[in-house]
């Protein structure tokens, strides 16, 4: 069982992590409430939805996603900055969404989007070239990364380094995939990894099943 957990929140002014002892000793603080300046700001969060932990090189993955838009990355240990990345593992970039006319929350202009229905989500256009909400991250046992983007309706796939490696699109007609999918589709480390190891073996099905896919916009993989 793990020894440190880590807690976030998801309000839009919400840009720490706090780790503690499984007895409730904190232990220590990554970014802080009010601060957050955005996808590419590494010493703060914005509003991280959930995290797993590389016990194999002692870095917690983010899934920095209510309102930013990327996976970041640090040392467990002295919660120093390591590396991020936004889709395809590009760059992320917040102008997209004020381009494309999505309201987000803070610290974007505009109300707070409907998570439920973003206003610009097409399920017949193109893969979208940022992250949305980035609801869960795990690692699987051979070492990739799988990151649920939320109201995208996809899972993407990348190597450690944030290189990217494939997509899977899941349901595309709902309103969004369930932060579980992510969970499913990548069985956990080892002991004391902080999420449930694969229960539903049906959902793991179609998630490995749509990773297969090469045909249109379903499936899209990087050269190796």
């Amino acid at each position: 069982m793990a020894s440190r957990f880590y807690l976030s929140n998801g309000g839009d002014k919400d840009a720490q992590i706090l780790k503690f002892t499984r007895g409730g000793r904190f232990l220590m603080q990554i970014g802080h409430q009010g601060q957050g300046k955005g996808s590419n700001d590494t010493a703060n969060l914005g509003a991280a939805a959930n995290m797993v932990v590389d016990r194999s090189t002692n870095e917690p993955y983010v899934a920095d996603g209510y309102v930013n838009h990327r996976i970041i990355v640090f040392d467990a240990t002295s919660g120093a900055y390591k590396r991020h990345w936004g889709a395809y593992g590009q760059r992320p970039d917040d102008r997209y969404f004020a381009t494309i006319g999505e309201h987000l929350p803070g610290p974007f202009n505009g109300a707070v989007q409907n998570e439920n229905k973003p206003s610009q989500y097409d399920p017949n256009g193109p893969p979208p070239p940022q992250f949305r909400i980035v609801h869960a991250v795990q690692i699987s046992r051979d070492g990739l990364v799988y990151v649920c983007d939320r109201t995208n309706n996809r899972l993407q796939v990348f190597r450690k380094d944030g290189t990217f490696v494939q997509e899977a699109f899941i349901a595309k007609n709902t309103f969004y995939l369930c932060a579980s999918s992510a969970r499913l589709a990548a069985p956990v480390t080892g002991p004391g990894s902080s999420m449930a190891r694969t229960t539903w073996p049906s959902t793991r099905k179609v998630i490995s099943s749509s990773l297969k896919r090469t045909k249109g916009n379903e499936c899209r993989s990087s050269r190796t």
